[in-house]
């Protein structure tokens, strides 16, 4: 068969069509959807999500049949990592509610009037 010792190691013919669809399917569709998701949940929680890939991986890859049982420090590690996500994007929903009831308790600045009419107001 071929030889592997190349420069590139993998690159051949049989791993392109692979590779290519690893990097534009998934690679980028992943990547775009996580960039979408900034617009609607906060940066730390997405990132901290991320921290899910290896356990969801664990589990799919089990399931599928493609992986064996996973291992002690999996079932250790992986509700360790759960909790974390949890405690976090409780945490960020629990701050934001708070930060949205102190907007809504603020009084207003005067409807209808811009800041530089309002101290004008509030001098003479």
């Amino acid at each position: 068969g071929e030889s592997y010792c190349s420069q590139f190691g993998w690159a051949s013919a049989e791993f392109a069509l692979p590779v290519v669809y690893l990097a534009f399917g998934p690679g980028l569709v992943g990547h775009t959807g996580l960039n979408a998701c900034l617009k609607y949940v906060e940066p730390l929680v997405v990132s901290v999500l991320l921290l899910l890939e290896p356990v969801v991986g664990t589990i799919l890859g089990y399931l599928v049949g493609y992986s064996a049982v996973p291992g002690m420090f999996t079932f250790i590690g992986g509700p360790l990592i759960l909790a974390g996500c949890l405690w976090v994007t409780i945490a960020s929903h629990r701050r934001n509610k708070a930060a949205a009831q102190l907007i809504a308790d603020t009084p207003p600045t005067g409807e209808g009037q811009s800041t530089d009419e309002i101290e004008l107001t509030e001098r003479t």
